[in-house]
């Protein structure tokens, strides 16, 4: 009531509507892949209304490869495929991914790379304790920091750089853990 400044509310009715709870389509399962489109990328994710819900793909289920930020991956109104990992009809969340559509290349790995293999990859990113290295779509090994001798933490960050291209050869593959150590190959052995 305007005029008089008053608000009426009702408990039963809310009592009523949280009793209500809309019925969810038999596909909406842990497991099943549905089309949807995404409404808002994150630095942590994106989300994606499948239908009845919008769920989240965090960022760790976007891609096999390295994802800096999802929009590199990701952008408003596009449609996208998506797997279904939990549903928590209660809170109304559904966790999605995009990258368990396609095939872990960890579990391939030894028929693509063998130890001693000698391969040019870009760099994916510097850190204090080397060079992170992709080798092919999804796999990154390691360079060392060991593997460059005198230079040191500080020169590794001025001598090489993000996307620079680096031959290297293939030291160790331990597929479970997701590591590939690698060896730099001095230029004039290629």
């Amino acid at each position: 009531e305007p005029a008089r400044n008053r608000i009426l509310l009702s408990e039963r009715q809310v009592a009523e509507c949280e009793l209500e709870r809309p019925d969810w389509p038999d596909w909406l399962c842990v497991g099943s892949v549905c089309e949807g489109t995404v409404t808002s990328v994150r630095p942590f994710g994106a989300f994606v209304d499948i239908g009845p819900l919008e769920g989240m793909v965090h960022i760790s289920e976007i891609s096999w490869g390295r994802v800096r930020h999802p929009s590199d991956f990701l952008k408003p109104g596009q449609t996208v495929r998506v797997k279904i990992l939990n549903v928590d009809l209660e809170h109304q969340r559904v966790g999605l991914s995009i990258k368990q559509l396609d095939e872990n290349p960890w579990a391939s790995v030894e028929y693509y790379i063998q130890p001693g293999d000698v391969i040019m990859g870009k760099i994916a990113s510097v850190e204090r304790f080397g060079i992170f290295v992709e080798l092919l779509d999804g796999l990154e090994g390691l360079l060392h920091i060991s593997e460059f001798g005198d230079t040191s933490r500080a020169n590794l960050h001025h001598l090489y750089s993000v996307g620079q291209e680096l031959s290297v050869q293939v030291l160790e593959i331990v597929p479970c853990e997701h590591r590939i150590a690698l060896s730099l190959v001095d230029e004039g052995m290629v």
